[in-house]
């Protein structure tokens, strides 16, 4: 049986209107700011609503909000991170004479729903099913999740999706077979075009913004009626403006390379490892094989290091995380040795690869003793993402515990969710349209550097670390060798988000370390952030670690 609204009020009491505690998760494509304990529910409803081809509207849909609930002085769950109000226009709240249960349309599409609602003859535009699958999602302790608004009897607030429990119970996590549709969902994470797997690295495609839609034309499904056809997204080849090169005849091994500067060939054993960088101006796709028959698996952008580990022929067996372990095959033909020359349009010379600090631990840190240090978090988030944070560590020898601890601690406090995202609206970026605050002429957008208008929601926060500002764009875009001043939207994909987190840290290092090593939390966190917010998380997260991270 589900709690009362007073009783969630005080089950919930430490998150009422503190926004600072609120994290921004992705749904579908949309942001909300929610309680942080919640964070995997929304993604189970999501889930769901997926499943079931269910359209959000995102200017139709919002969640967290300080206010009381009309003509009352009692706070709306809305207050406390923990309701969630969808497609209101089409899902209106209704006050209705007597009591009576919720009618449901019986139309096929949601467009059609949608104009019953309209007309007065049905409640909402979420079909029985799709109701009965979200209020199916359950606790591994058995305990329902979520009530519907539409289910109430003197009212309906079709609209409403609020937890029906308290964060103890909510903190066992979601039991993933209650999930309708649970393995597709988590498939449309692994997958997408140059993304890298991450929804949120979705999101700000027009294919979905301009539609409102869970799944993005490249995925090979037709838009709902009454939508506007989507384009599909070009390929790319993997070799810029040619195509995929036809295999040439199998090649003997290449000799072992020499040991030193005198030409002599090393002592038998593995084949050294060559760190190359991606040198394709349109990115290099890793194929599960050395040839154009075996499968793409993504593309790596320009400017990404790889570590070659074997050839075959023209192809390059190549490890993207250090650790020895093959990630792939990519044509050698466009690859550079790290270290030499430059990628075009790149802003300057490559440098030499940086000395870590400190005793390396990376090859120790498991989505096993990082995972106590987001206690809200999926775990799936997690194991999908850690491998590109660590990546982008090593690229920048931040390797040690405190630097690890420290990108972590910066991610549990920007994103806890553990994906990289775009930074949702709220009332410290927007007064009237979207992310107006940052844009040029403002203070805000002076200090960030935006001198274009429309410089505000072109270079709003994204990614792990919420890189925003043209200055940021532009510097660390620079540095990474990308042209995120021109692709902004490249700081949401996974393998660039870890290296983009990786080199604002290590641009400020020494300070950084300073910071820590004085045991200054909160110098540490303004470093990163400039002032203090999600300093709570940043310290609970670091004091986490401290115990479970080895080292």
């Amino acid at each position: 049986m589900g709690e009362t609204t007073k009783r969630l009020r005080e089950l919930w009491k430490e998150f009422e209107c503190d926004e600072d505690q609120m994290v921004v998760i992705p749904f579908g494509p949309d942001r909300i700011r929610v309680a942080p304990p919640t964070a995997p529910a929304w993604e189970a409803l999501a889930a769901v609503l997926l499943h079931h081809g269910y359209e959000i509207r995102t200017v139709e849909t919002d969640s967290y909000n300080c206010r009381n609930i009309k003509g009352t002085k009692e706070k709306s769950l809305h207050s406390y991170g923990i309701a969630l109000d969808v497609n209101w226009h089409t899902n209106p709240w209704v006050d209705h004479a007597g009591r009576r249960k919720v009618r449901f349309s019986d139309k096929l599409t949601q467009d059609e729903r949608a104009d019953d609602v309209r007309s007065g003859d049905a409640d909402t535009d979420f079909t029985k099913a799709i109701i009965d699958d979200a209020l199916a999602i359950k606790t591994p302790s058995g305990n329902t999740v979520f009530e519907w608004g539409g289910h109430w009897t003197t009212v309906k607030d079709c609209m409403h999706f609020e937890i029906d429990l308290g964060p103890d119970d909510l903190s066992e996590g979601i039991d993933e077979q209650t999930v309708v549709g649970w393995e597709d969902f988590l498939a449309m994470a692994a997958i997408g075009p140059e993304s890298g797997g991450s929804i949120a690295a979705l999101e700000d495609s027009p294919e979905l913004e301009s539609a409102g839609m869970f799944v993005p034309a490249a995925m090979g499904l037709a838009p709902l009626p009454g939508l506007p056809g989507l384009p599909p997204l070009p390929g790319l080849p993997d070799l810029p403006a040619l195509g995929d090169l036809p295999s040439p005849p199998r090649l003997p091994p290449l000799p072992p390379l020499p040991a030193n500067g005198t030409g002599a060939a090393p002592s038998a054993g593995p084949s050294p490892v060559e760190l190359q960088v991606v040198n394709a101006r349109s990115g290099l796709i890793l194929r599960s094989g050395p040839g154009q028959s075996f499968s793409k698996i993504r593309t790596l952008p320009l400017g990404t290091t790889v570590n070659v580990i074997g050839r075959d022929g023209p192809w390059a067996q190549v490890d993207l995380q250090g650790d020895g372990a093959s990630d792939g095959f990519v044509h050698s033909e466009f690859l550079r040795a790290a270290g030499v020359g430059s990628p075009p349009g790149s802003g300057g010379p490559a440098t030499a690869p940086p000395v870590a600090s400190g005793a390396d631990i990376l090859d120790l840190v498991t989505v096993d003793n990082v995972k106590p240090m987001f206690p809200a978090t999926s775990r799936s988030n997690i194991s999908r993402n850690l491998p590109f944070v660590l990546s982008g560590l090593r690229s920048r020898a931040l390797v040690d515990k405190p630097m690890v601890l420290m990108a972590l601690g910066t991610i549990r406090a920007e994103t806890e969710g553990f994906v990289p995202i775009s930074e949702g609206r709220s009332r410290f970026n927007t007064a009237v349209t979207p992310f107006d605050l940052y844009d040029a002429g403002t203070r805000k957008g002076r200090d960030l550097g935006n001198t274009v208008r429309g410089d505000g929601p072109k270079f709003k926060g994204r990614g792990y670390v919420q890189l925003t500002g043209r200055d940021n764009y532009t510097r660390i875009g620079t540095q990474i060798r990308q042209r995120l001043v021109d692709r902004p939207d490249l700081a949401n994909d996974p393998t660039i988000a870890g290296i983009i987190l990786a080199q604002f840290l290590k641009n400020k290092e020494s300070r950084v370390r300073a910071a820590l090593a004085a045991n200054d939390l909160r110098l540490a966190r303004k470093l990163v952030n400039g002032g203090s917010h999600g300093l709570a998380r940043f310290k609970d997260a670091f004091r986490r670690g401290v115990r479970s991270l080895p080292g």
